[in-house]
């Protein structure tokens, strides 16, 4: 509930007047976000201030009540105060009822910037001036890029919470006994005994038939609608899906259990005051055998549990009867490329003619689902020049001949492909002793990782993880002229810096040239003394490009083909690429 109590216009020249009453309070209707399916019931109240003039202050004074009807009795939030540098007096006080047990934590550096006063344990009063802007570590994790902030929750910690939120979700995760998700499950528990099909199944169950609508007015936005009302309304929010998922799985026999979560991936919400507010989404854990299933109905048609993504967030909160502690959750690096970059070109008919180019890019992970959800919506030429477009290769004029686009529905990989010919930029005197780069074979090295002097010099660096992303070239190239012989310039490459691994393979046989190239995360982030090592390691990282060209030779020269294969292009997919994109095992 908003109550305005004044809005006060101040004159540059010096009178004050009370403009409530002098113009009405506007009501729009429309709620935001409406187009991302998030109803929330909150409007937006206009008031137009008539005869304000450059110059002029306005002073706003209002309350905001808002009492949670599931969480009665609980008081849990945050005040910031400003993080940049702004002229002024800026206070945070937090008062607390009789019946309310409170605690609250704030940040060191308030410690510095801020005087804090705690008055008979009933009252908290932040007060700062003038503040400076806050000078975070650049590039540090996120857990710190946290600043002036005041944390504060009647919750005793995070077992609590987890009591709480379990009764929710376990009374909404009850079918009644003429539910008609009851012949779904049957027909799932028919069909297969193993638990890992079983849950899957469930999972695609709540993906695909219940379409998602956030949910957040009235106690929508703590408490899950019931299995039954989120099946017969055909939508729900992570809340009603999450129950729905776990009353399904417990009649199948799947052992599963909703958790709490950061989306964003905050890394340190175990360090933090208890409260609910730290987490923005809840999904399901399944336990099978002794490995764990992270399974979430608002994402869409997710693959065999084996080839689900990597959680994008890294702690949860398990909701069990008897409490639990929050969880951090291991993140590993990928086994396989969540980017994999196929390219063939056919250039047999000559360095002076069109080359026939073919592009195939196989993703997996979280852009899948967004990037399908966009193609499919596409047809006919809106479809191909979306693809041309997504797929852009080179600098030259392209035709393209052939574009589409196929999802695997059991490895979770969107598969996106592209032909058409193009003229090659190759260089050189005419079609003798031509050379050309090699697309997606050369790497770029790390950035020098240095801080303003002001700043933490100590604080860790983050690091792009989990990454994994892997080239594939392949070139036919024109027949040898004769004592003209193909060659290239690349060298293999396999070291580690800054945390990332860099990959290179160069092959050329039988008249074609292939390069295998990858680049993978190995950690989250690096020390600062790893950090100095990348600036001193620099000089001697290899970042030539690879290219071919031609050479002469004595026209008793041997055969200079490398032992190696060539891969088949064709062949070549995700579930392979986790050997081919990475140096072999050394056994």
């Amino acid at each position: 509930q908003l109550t305005v109590h004044s809005v006060l216009l101040h004159r540059k020249e010096g009178s004050t007047t009370e403009m409530l009453g002098k113009a009405q309070f506007q009501i729009v209707q429309r709620e935001e976000n409406l187009e991302q399916s998030i109803l929330t019931g909150l409007t937006t109240a206009v008031f137009a201030i008539p005869g304000v003039d450059v110059g002029d202050e306005i002073e706003f004074a209002a309350t905001i009540t808002d009492r949670d009807p599931t969480l009665v009795g609980e008081a849990f939030g945050m005040l910031q105060l400003p993080t940049i540098e702004i002229g002024g007096t800026f206070r945070a006080r937090l008062l607390r009822a009789d019946d309310i047990v409170l605690g609250w934590k704030a940040t060191p550096d308030l410690d510095n910037t801020a005087s804090v006063s705690v008055k008979n344990a009933d009252e908290l009063l932040i007060k700062i001036e003038n503040p400076k802007s806050t000078n975070l570590p650049e590039g540090a994790p996120s857990r710190f890029g946290v600043s002036r902030l005041i944390e504060y929750s009647s919750f005793s910690g995070w077992p609590e919470i987890s009591t709480t939120f379990w009764k929710l979700f376990d009374q909404a995760s009850e079918f009644s006994p003429a539910s008609p998700v009851r012949a779904e499950i049957a027909k799932i528990a028919a069909a297969s005994a193993d638990p890992q099909v079983r849950a899957l199944a469930a999972l695609k169950l709540v993906q695909d038939r219940i379409r998602y609508v956030y949910v957040g007015f009235g106690t929508g936005n703590y408490t899950p609608a019931t299995a039954d009302l989120t099946w017969d309304r055909r939508y729900g929010d992570c809340k009603g899906k999450t129950a729905l998922l776990l009353a399904i799985l417990r009649e199948l026999g799947v052992p599963a259990e909703a958790a709490l979560v950061n989306a964003s991936g905050f890394d340190a919400v175990g360090s933090r005051l208890a409260s609910p507010s730290m987490f923005d989404h809840v999904l399901v854990r399944a336990t099978i055998g002794k490995q764990f299933y992270w399974l979430d109905g608002t994402e869409f048609n997710s693959p065999k549990l084996a080839n689900l993504p990597q959680p994008s967030f890294r702690a949860a909160l398990p909701l069990r009867a008897g409490g639990a502690e929050v969880e951090s959750v291991p993140s590993h690096p990928l086994t396989a490329p969540d980017v994999l970059e196929i390219v063939e070109i056919d250039a047999t008919a000559g360095t002076d003619k069109l080359a026939r180019i073919s592009l195939r890019r196989v993703m997996h992970g979280g852009e899948v689902t967004q990037l399908r959800a966009g193609l499919a919506s596409l047809a006919g030429d809106d479809l191909r020049n979306t693809l041309r477009s997504i797929m852009q290769y080179g600098n030259g004029e392209t035709e393209g001949e052939d574009a589409s686009w196929t999802y695997d529905e059991d490895t979770g990989t969107l598969s996106l492909k592209w032909a058409g010919t193009q003229k090659l930029d190759w260089e050189g005197d005419g079609p003798s002793q031509a050379f050309m780069y090699v697309p997606g074979a050369g790497f770029t090295p790390p950035s020098e990782l240095n801080r303003p002097k002001e700043q933490d010099q100590l604080a860790p660096w983050a690091v792009d993880f989990p990454y994994f992303k892997c080239w594939v070239t392949t070139i036919r190239l024109p027949p040898d002229n004769g004592r003209l012989r193909w060659t290239y310039s690349s060298n293999r490459v396999d070291r580690v810096l800054g945390g990332m691994r860099y990959y290179r393979q160069p092959t050329l046989k039988k008249g074609q040239v292939q390069v295998v190239m990858s680049k993978r995360s190995l950690q989250s982030e690096l020390s600062a003394v790893e950090a100095k090592k990348i600036g001193t390691s620099l000089p001697d990282f290899d970042k030539a490009k690879s290219t071919i060209f031609q050479i002469r030779v004595p026209a008793d020269a041997g055969d200079t083909d490398d032992p190696r294969s060539i891969l088949d292009p064709s062949a070549i997919n995700w579930s392979s690429a986790g050997e081919i994109c990475q140096p072999p095992s050394k056994k």
